[in-house]
């Protein structure tokens, strides 16, 4: 009887460390095309057209109206809008850049700041934010990045394009 005991204490024990765990792990889906979303955004330039976009993503966006879109993964699609005014308006659904490291407790601070006309570039509200700008909007003249948290606040931000300074941020927090 002891023995039995034994064996089904020890096989327990190695039940347990082999991974019966009640804890679920998520898997990333992986990308349809080369590149993630945000690599997509960041490789993606001012002055391309469908056909480098096409190539960058890694197959043809279907197109509703002026806007290409391209279904990355279930939840992630990116939408391009191409204009002869030399710009590229990325639309990206906020869930799909939430981040739950995202923090705006320094927002009122760097909106004093900007008004005081402190010099403030994209890596200084990277930092401030606790995470990186998805790039949602290029133009020859500015950029405008977006920070979302888990709470679904945003704050989005126009930067210089020709020497990188924060001159406007907005959103909902």
């Amino acid at each position: 009887m002891k023995k039995v005991v034994s064996l089904f204490l020890f096989l327990s024990v190695i039940l347990l460390i082999t991974g019966c765990s009640t804890k679920k792990e998520e898997k990333e889906e992986k990308s349809k095309g080369k590149c993630k979303i945000e690599e997509c955004i960041k490789l993606i330039g001012l002055n391309d057209n469908l056909e480098k976009v096409n190539e960058i993503v890694g197959f043809e966006g279907t197109k509703e109206d002026n806007t290409y879109s391209w279904k990355l993964t279930s939840k992630q699609k990116l939408e391009i809008v191409f204009s002869d005014t030399n710009s590229i308006k990325i639309k990206v659904l906020d869930e799909e850049i939430k981040n739950n490291k995202t923090n705006f407790s320094k927002y009122s601070k760097l909106e004093k700041d900007l008004k005081d006309g402190k010099e403030i570039k994209i890596e200084d509200l990277n930092k401030a934010f606790k995470s990186n700008g998805v790039l949602i909007e290029k133009t020859s003249t500015e950029e405008i990045y977006k920070w979302v948290d888990k709470e679904d606040s945003y704050l989005e931000a126009t930067i210089n394009a020709t020497n990188g300074k924060c001159y406007k941020i907005n959103g909902l927090i």
